[in-house]
């Protein structure tokens, strides 16, 4: 009997013990369920603690505690963004060892963290000219310039992506040209002649190097490409500078029949007429091709026929130091000059037409219209 009373004593104490662990891990697992507190994975990044609400990936975790990963972003020189995705990677070590970011964070967990690194656009320095305004005086027919002058010199520093100016420092001050306006005619003169445009780029480049320079030139126009390019034309027109009949197709006229001359003539006169707004007297045949006849229909039709006696030979795809000998070497007093601004690419004159006006104007030369030349 007391063996009896022993074990049923035991087995309730036993019983009520499972009673309370199962009591107890319920309401564990209660809590679990309502509180997320219980699924939260504290972990360290750089020694400072942070918590996740679950394991996820390294990279994803940084990136929730707001740290930047991947590549870093290219900066100017005023620290606004260029590019993103070029600086350095930032790096990650997970519990000491280097990661992938595609590690699963847990519990503990230690991150070393480099952040990705922003990098700051490189400098560029150069030696740049400052421009000189021109001082003009007068208001007569010739524009002659009594001093040619010169650029000042600075140093820049630039930003080497942006260009972004970061400082400049004035090295020399230059002189400013000198220009009179007279109604004396120059001593030596010579006139610049421009054939095949329009043509964009290289016409607009030609004209603004005549204005910056205060030289000037006749543009022999082709009514073909008048139609093609009608607002290059109209900048051309509206520059100022006087404009000559060049036909409309540029094909040879010294063989051609009366009819096939006129034909050629009056289609550029009608078209820089209504395109250009733009009357002229000057005509300048196909390859400078002549015959009587060409000759006696372009006199009726009231036109002055004009070639050239110096060649620049730009036609020829001859380069800059070659197209500026061409003309520098054999210009004379009262010389009319042969150059292009269409027909193909005409780089090389835009660039030898400057170093032109300048060697001329050294040898005494002034520019004149084909007006002014043949008075």
């Amino acid at each position: 009997m007391r063996r009896f009373l022993f074990f049923m004593r035991n087995h309730l104490i036993k019983s009520q013990t499972l009673r309370i662990a199962f009591a107890v891990s319920a309401f564990l697992m209660a809590q679990a369920w309502i509180s997320p507190e219980f699924f939260q994975v504290p972990f360290t990044v750089n020694g400072r603690v942070f918590v996740a609400s679950k394991p996820a990936e390294a990279a994803v975790i940084l990136k929730d505690a707001g740290f930047r990963t991947g590549r870093g972003r290219l900066l100017d020189v005023d620290g606004k963004i260029i590019k993103r995705g070029v600086g350095p990677v930032g790096e990650i070590k997970i519990n000491g060892d280097p990661g992938t970011g595609k590690e699963i964070i847990t519990r503990d967990t230690v991150i070393d963290f480099s952040l990705a690194q922003d990098v700051t656009e490189e400098t560029t320095t150069s030696v740049e000219d400052i421009i000189k305004v021109a001082k003009v005086s007068g208001n007569g027919e010739y524009t002659v310039v009594r001093r040619i002058g010169a650029p000042g010199r600075k140093k820049v520093v630039r930003g080497a992506t942006s260009g972004k100016l970061v400082s400049a420092q004035n090295l020399s001050e230059g002189q400013s040209m000198l220009v009179a306006r007279t109604d004396e005619r120059p001593e030596k003169v010579v006139a610049l002649t421009f054939d095949d445009g329009p043509n964009p780029p290289f016409t607009a480049q030609i004209v603004k190097t005549l204005q910056d320079m205060y030289a000037t030139g006749t543009f022999f126009v082709i009514g073909g490409k008048v139609t093609r390019y009608p607002e290059a034309a109209r900048e051309v027109g509206a520059s100022g500078f006087p404009i000559g009949n060049h036909t409309f197709s540029h094909n040879p006229l010294d063989k051609a029949l009366e009819e096939g001359i006129s034909a050629e003539i009056d289609g550029a006169s009608n078209v820089l007429s209504q395109i250009m707004n733009i009357n002229t007297t000057w005509l300048r045949p196909p390859y400078g091709a002549m015959s009587p006849l060409l000759k006696a229909v372009a006199e009726a039709k009231g036109y002055r026929i004009i070639r050239w006696n110096v060649d620049s030979h730009d036609w020829e795809a001859a380069s800059v130091d070659e197209i500026v000998s061409n003309v520098t070497a054999w210009a004379k007093p009262d010389s009319v000059i042969l150059m292009h601004d269409g027909g193909g690419d005409r780089a090389n004159t835009v660039q030898a037409l400057p170093r032109i006006i300048q060697t001329l104007r050294e040898q005494g030369f002034a520019f004149v219209t084909l007006d002014q030349l043949t008075k």
